[in-house]
Formats: C-alpha cells, sequence, structure tokens
C-alpha cells in the first residue's frame, strides 16, 4: 500500500514450460468504486525458463466490495487459457488504524448513525480467532477500556479514498467496530457504526466472508 489509498502490486509470471507463454494480457474489471492500471498494456511473452513482472496499480475511489477479480488471457502452444486471479484487497486495505481511548471511543459511538449489525455463527468463535481478522485484514485498532467484558472487542480506524471533496481534500470515513462473543456460543455479533451507510454494510460483509475463512 502507498499511502493510505493506493496499492501498488507485481504479479510474477513463471514459466517451466519448454515453449513460451504468448500473448500474455489482464482484462481489468471496470467499477466507479476504483480505478485499476496495469503495465504493460500490451499482451507479451514469457519465454521458457524465464520469469516476468507484471505490474499494476489500485487507486480506492470508494467503498469497493470484496472480492475484486481480473482476468489473465494467454495461449500455449497455439491454444488458449484463461485464469480469474483475486487480487488481495478489501475496504480494510486501505483502512488506518486509530487508537484511542476508551471514553473517546464511547463518545464517538455516539456520533455516527450508518450502521451495520450482523449475527453469524462461526464454529469455536473466540476473541483470539477474530482479532487477527480484525487488526490485520481490516487494519483496526484495539480500544480497551471501553466496557469490563472481556468477551468483547472494540476496534476503530479510518477508511481512505482517492475521492476528492469539495475543498479538494481527500474523503476519508471514520469507522468503529463492537463485536460481542460469549463462551462456549458457536455466534458472534457485529455491530459497524462508521461515517457512511455504505462503508458500514461493505465492512459487514466482508468481515462475514473473512471469519468464515477460519472454517477451512
Amino acid at each position: 500500500i502507498e499511502g493510505t489509498n493506493t496499492c501498488k502490486m507485481v504479479f510474477y509470471y513463471g514459466n517451466r514450460c519448454p515453449n513460451s507463454l504468448k500473448n500474455v494480457h489482464a482484462v481489468l474489471p471496470t467499477s466507479e468504486d476504483y480505478k485499476l492500471q496495469v503495465r504493460p498494456l500490451e499482451p507479451f511473452e514469457v519465454p521458457p525458463q524465464k520469469q516476468v513482472m507484471h505490474f499494476f496499480l489500485f487507486n480506492c475511489m470508494r467503498p469497493f466490495a470484496f472480492p475484486v477479480t481480473l482476468q489473465l488471457n494467454f495461449t500455449y502452444l497455439e491454444k488458449s487459457h484463461t485464469l480469474s486471479l483475486v487480487l488481495p484487497l478489501c475496504i480494510g486495505s486501505f483502512t488506518i488504524p486509530t487508537p484511542c481511548q476508551g471514553d473517546q471511543f464511547k463518545s464517538a459511538w455516539s456520533k455516527y448513525i450508518h450502521k451495520a449489525i450482523g449475527t453469524r455463527r462461526l464454529a469455536g468463535v473466540s476473541v483470539e480467532k477474530l482479532l487477527p481478522i480484525i487488526t490485520n485484514q481490516l487494519n483496526l485498532s484495539i480500544i480497551n477500556g471501553v466496557e469490563d467484558n472481556a468477551y468483547n472487542i472494540h476496534a476503530s480506524g479510518i477508511f481512505h479514498t482517492c475521492t476528492k471533496n469539495a475543498q479538494g481534500q481527500n474523503i476519508t470515513v471514520p469507522v468503529l467496530l463492537r463485536v460481542e462473543t460469549k463462551p462456549d456460543t458457536p455466534f458472534f455479533r457485529a455491530t459497524f457504526q462508521t461515517g457512511h451507510q455504505l462503508v458500514s454494510e461493505i465492512l459487514l460483509s466482508d468481515f462475514t466472508a473473512l471469519s468464515k475463512s477460519q472454517e477451512q
């Protein structure tokens, strides 16, 4: 991630076959929520026993749904092939953790009215299982001192975009999260409260998808 709202990615294509991979090119998805650029844009070749780099630039413009998928096309021995590649990005990739005190969290919680709430089943659910998703994938800062219940989690961050407001500043959206769990209960309840309704809804959807991956 470069700065707070842009991601640079490099794909490495290695060819261990005796013949070249030809006409290698990416078909990019189009969306108003992000801008995705690629270099080289023109089709290229990966010679035998060689490795070639493919560069991608992702600009986050608005909240976007996970996952983002592109198609990689190439030919080998005159036969066409297509691979679907999922980019390792969600709106949490463009969220910056924002530590604060417990009292500050409670004060901010009452200010943001855009809410998304969901109860999800997760076998063996625990605070320890959910914390890595919240901190490493949603990029939120864990906030202590909000309440005495050790089975609940509170976290905060700021989602960043490349879109400018009327003053020429990049638009950001504050994010607050409360997760409720209970011992020996295979469910958790997540409440996202943010500065924009779509951000709340997409974060809840992403959190659900990421938590399901813990069961696989």
